[in-house]
């Protein structure tokens, strides 16, 4: 398991600022929204978010500038997706992903996934 394996899936109710204004630092991996609770859906890889330092510190920018915007919360959720391997039983997200989003958001939510061997 590594960083490719991680999502970050970032949850915006509306109204807020413009997502395709925010330069992300990081091109996003899907985007959808859910009409009903008037919600923006975007998502990441985490080890596109953390390639380097100017790309992290833009990410944050942006979260910063979405979490000011945002009628009432930004959350996010970080999937985590492996393929039966008992290697990812132990697999710590790097500290650095998991301060700015605690620092940043509203609510941060954990999903682990195991795909079919």
């Amino acid at each position: 398991m590594s960083l490719a394996d991680v999502v970050l899936w970032l949850q915006a109710a509306r109204p807020h600022t413009d997502l395709d204004a925010l330069d992300w630092g990081a091109n996003p991996l899907r985007r959808g929204v859910d009409e009903i609770e008037q919600i923006d859906l975007l998502s990441f890889g985490a080890d596109a978010i953390l390639a380097d330092e100017v790309t992290r510190s833009k990410f944050v920018s942006a979260l910063t500038a979405l979490r000011a915007s945002a009628a009432t919360t930004v959350r996010a959720d970080v999937a985590l997706c492996f393929a039966g391997d008992v290697a990812a039983q132990s697999f710590l997200l790097p500290a650095v992903l998991m301060q700015f989003l605690w620092r940043e958001l509203d609510e941060v939510e954990m999903s682990v996934y195991a795909s079919e061997p």
